[in-house]
Order: C-alpha cells, then sequence, then structure tokens
C-alpha cells in the first residue's frame, strides 16, 4: 500500500451468529471486491457465494463500491449455496467461458453456479 494512501480497517462478522470472521486492513480506495478476495483468502468462502451486507443496517454492499465510502467498515458475510445447475445452465456458463466472456461468466457464478459444473456441489465450511 502507497504510504501516501490511508487505510480503512474493515471488519467482517458472521451473518448468523455476529461473531468476527476477520479483520482486513486495505487502502481506502480499495473495493468491496477487494474485500472479498481478502476474505475468500482468509475464510475460503469464494468471492462469488460471498454477500457483504452492511451492519447493522443490513444493506447489500456492491462489488465496485469504494471502501472509504461506506460507513462503519463493518460488514456481515452471507455464504450463499451454489445453485443446482441444470444442462442448460452449465451450457451458458460453458460457451460464456469458451467465447471469452467474462461479464456473462462472472453473471453466471453470481447465481451461484458451481464453477467447476462437472463436480457435486461444494462442502460449506460453516461459520
Amino acid at each position: 500500500m502507497p504510504a501516501d494512501e490511508g487505510a480503512c480497517v474493515v471488519q467482517v462478522v458472521s451473518a448468523l451468529s455476529g461473531k468476527s470472521l476477520c479483520t482486513l486492513e486495505l487502502p481506502s480506495s480499495g473495493t468491496v471486491l477487494d474485500a472479498k478476495r481478502r476474505v475468500q483468502a482468509a475464510c475460503g468462502t469464494n468471492v462469488f457465494r460471498q454477500r457483504l451486507l452492511l451492519w447493522p443496517a443490513g444493506r447489500e454492499v456492491e462489488d465496485q463500491e469504494v471502501l472509504a465510502t461506506l460507513p462503519g467498515l463493518r460488514l456481515q458475510l452471507v455464504r450463499v449455496q451454489y445453485a443446482d445447475a441444470d444442462a442448460a445452465a452449465v451450457g451458458r456458463l460453458l460457451q460464456a467461458a469458451g467465447e471469452g466472456a467474462a461479464p456473462e461468466v462472472e453473471r453466471l457464478l453470481r447465481l451461484p453456479l458451481q464453477p467447476d459444473c462437472s463436480q457435486g456441489p461444494e462442502p460449506d465450511p460453516g461459520i
């Protein structure tokens, strides 16, 4: 982090228990997606399965929101289960990936579809 850039300390808590899961230090210009990537590294939950909500208001924050603009910087993590993928959804995901259509791949993964559709559902590590 550049010395002239301020830092934001973000506390991430479990949406179910309110227990602190991790505390992140990120640049104030960082985004919610940056925080999700760090949560993935710290807690093991894929960014596509994460929904972050402002604590205690419960408003979902969008990936592109800048951390410095969020009040309080205390976020609740909701872990979303993968959606059941039917053959049509798997086909759309594979086609979009094959065509290099990154926005469509991301949209489908946010359903959230299992990224490796050839395997069964990912076990939930719990909170």
